[in-house]
C-alpha cells in the first residue's frame, strides 16, 4: 500500500479570510476558490485547504468540532530568509508569539505566530 499526504485542511470560521491571510502573508498560490472551500499550493506535493467549521459540523453531526483550548497542531513553513520575512509580516500587522530564535538542539531557527483561527504557525530555516 502506498500512502501520500496531499492536503492539510483547516476548519475555519471564514474561508475567504483564511485564504487571504495565507496568500497575502506567505505568498501561497491559490489553486481553487469556491467561496466556501479554498485551496492553496504549498509545494508540488502538498495543498493547504480551508473549509468552514460549521459546514463540517453539519456533515458530521456525531463528531464535536468546536474550537479547542490550547494548540494541537503546528503548521510549519520553511522560509529561507526567515528574519526578513518576519520583519515584513510584522509590518503587515502579524504579531509574533516568539521572535526569531536559534534552537541549536533542533538545528533550526524559528518564529511563531497565531493565525486568524487560533492555529499555531511556525516559520523556520536551518541553522548554518
Amino acid at each position: 500500500m502506498s500512502t501520500t499526504l496531499t492536503h492539510i485542511s483547516l476548519l475555519v470560521e471564514d474561508v475567504q479570510k483564511a485564504l487571504h491571510f495565507y496568500q497575502d502573508n506567505l505568498g501561497l498560490e491559490v489553486i481553487e476558490n469556491l467561496g466556501n472551500y479554498a485551496t492553496l499550493k504549498v509545494n508540488e506535493n502538498l495543498k493547504l485547504s480551508f473549509f468552514p467549521r460549521i459546514a463540517m459540523q453539519e456533515a458530521l453531526p456525531s463528531v464535536q468540532l468546536s474550537p479547542v483550548d490550547g494548540y494541537r497542531t503546528v503548521l510549519e513553513f520553511f522560509i529561507e530568509e526567515l528574519d526578513s520575512v518576519c520583519e515584513t509580516l510584522e509590518a503587515k500587522g502579524i504579531q509574533f508569539v516568539s521572535e526569531p530564535t536559534d534552537h541549536p538542539d533542533w538545528g533550526i531557527r524559528t518564529a511563531y505566530f497565531i493565525d486568524l483561527d487560533e492555529n499555531l504557525v511556525e516559520l523556520f530555516r536551518n541553522l548554518e
